[in-house]
């Protein structure tokens, strides 16, 4: 209700003339002259004549056509709250729609003034065809059967009502072909469901039980026939569902898509057109089981599982680089290889989940670029490998410590580093190169105690200075030389 307009027309009544109009907008709003949006639409004129206890409404086109009439309790405009006979018409003056209000209480004697419809109510096309006809009793629809037109006058629903409900057959139409037929028990869907296309092709059927809810086999067919979505529900004796599978189809009716739900289990399958499974995932109550397959738009992986740990081949790609092995009881077993794109690999075997045995770089064109030997997990035996600093390291180890000669090289191949070790600790003469080949310095140990001569060289090789250590302890103090070592010095110092 319009708090401005009741305020005209209840607390000045002496000064609203006979003919005035209040206008409206085509969503039946009051129309607000200040706002430049408002468009006027319809008009009341007030003041509302009184017949009796109710005053006439009469809501009129700009022309002065007639838009609706009906009666009203208060000297007020609500479209929801008309009473009596109410007609609606076209802007040509053509039937809209006419039908009869009462207040609920002249039917039920229950204290109520909304407005309820009440007998016949009917409802025309423009071209005034009927649209709709049906009976009231306080605002519901009595018994018997119903049809509805479009404006060619073909049915476009039709049903049957029974204690205010929909009870039996339901059916609906387009341009005159079924498109949907349904059952209904008081009111609530119960048996066999369909739909139609417009061509008249079964597009969907399911079934409706006892619980009012789709159980079974709910199916949906592509217009020219194929299956494309099969859907089977399982309900428990309360109506809720217990079990659930649904199936995605292609037009060839291949299967694309596959879930299945039960209590504590689920599991989920994607299939290629030529029927290949390219993704699955499938959980229990102990978390994933079997086959795993994940995919994204740049990598794959593919994997076994058992009670929700890996057991069996592993695979995984990803922008172009992929890794492969077996796992047994979570824990990596036997041959893995990490292939890189330009086609070099990384060989490892792997024993109870721990390094066992060779681990082999392995270049494009097959040629062994690095390797080290591994015993359950530690470095053990022969090794010539590139460490993540980038040098690459010659030498052999026992435990997880170098042991034996050790040679250390750039990443040109250029020796840095050349010494000794037993079990991890230094042990002999432990030399060190410059860029141009020079030995740079010397040290001596033993079980990774100072043990020989220590010295240093100059710039063109020179002797610089040099102290001797027996056991850890300084026995010769330092000396400096000027003499440069010849060729064949350097050349049996460093071989």
């Amino acid at each position: 209700m319009n708090r401005r307009l009741v305020f005209i027309l209840l607390l000045f009544p002496l000064f609203v003339q006979a003919g005035q109009r209040i206008w409206l907008l085509e969503d039946g709003r009051y129309f607000d002259a200040a706002d430049p949006d408002h468009r006027r639409a319809k008009y009341l004129e007030v003041p509302f004549v009184q017949e009796g206890e109710r005053y006439r409404i009469v809501l009129r086109y700009p022309d002065g056509q007639l838009a609706l009439e009906g009666q009203s309790l208060t000297p007020e405009f609500n479209r929801y709250a008309l009473l009596g006979d109410v007609r609606e018409y076209y802007p040509d003056g053509q039937l809209a729609r006419q039908t009869h209000y009462v207040t609920r209480d002249e039917v039920c004697n229950c204290g109520r003034s909304t407005p309820v419809e009440h007998g016949e109510s009917e409802e025309y096309f423009p071209n005034g065809q009927l649209k709709r006809k049906v009976t009231y009793y306080g605002g519901g629809l009595i018994d018997g059967d119903y049809q509805e037109f479009d404006a060619e006058g073909r049915v476009t629903r039709a049903y049957t009502v029974k204690n205010y409900r929909k009870d039996g057959a339901y059916t609906e139409y387009l341009s005159g072909q079924l498109v949907l037929e349904e059952q209904y028990t008081n009111g609530r869907r119960q048996g066999i469901q369909k739909s139609y296309y417009p061509s008249g092709a079964l597009k969907r059927i399911y079934f409706v039980g006892q619980h009012h809810e789709p159980e079974g086999e709910d199916r949906t067919y592509r217009e020219f026939g194929p299956l494309k979505r099969n859907v089977v529900r399982v309900l428990d004796d309360g109506g809720n569902e217990v079990e659930r599978r649904e199936e995605d189809y292609g037009e060839a009716e291949q299967l694309l898509k596959l879930y299945h739900k039960k209590p504590d289990w689920e599991l989920e399958e994607e299939y290629d057109e030529d029927g290949n499974i390219v993704a699955r995932k499938e959980e229990g109550p102990k978390g994933y089981q079997g086959l795993f397959i994940q995919r994204d738009w740049r990598s794959v992986i593919t994997a076994h599982y058992v009670d929700g740990v890996l057991n069996g081949r592993y695979f995984e790609e990803s922008s172009g680089e992929r890794v492969e092995g077996d796992y047994e009881n979570g824990k990596k077993t036997g041959l893995w290889q990490s292939v890189a794109r330009d086609g070099s690999r990384e060989e490892t075997r792997y024993e109870n989940g721990k390094r066992h045995g060779l681990m082999e770089v392995i270049d494009a064109d097959g040629n062994r670029r690095a390797f080290i030997t591994y015993q359950h997990g530690e470095m053990h035996g022969p090794a010539d490998h590139v460490t993540e600093s980038g040098t690459r390291i010659v030498t052999s180890f026992y435990e997880g410590e170098p042991d034996g000669d050790y040679l250390e090289y750039t990443r040109r191949g250029r020796l840095i580093e050349k010494g000794h070790y037993r079990r991890g600790a230094l042990h002999g003469a432990q030399y060190s190169f410059d860029r141009s080949g020079r030995m740079t310095d010397k040290r001596s140990y033993r079980d990774d105690v100072p043990h020989g001569e220590f010295l240093e060289t100059g710039d063109v090789g020179q002797h610089l200075f040099s102290i001797e250590y027996d056991n850890g302890v300084q026995v010769g103090e330092g000396s400096f030389y000027m003499d440069v070592p010849s060729d064949s010095a350097l050349r049996m110092i460093t071989r």
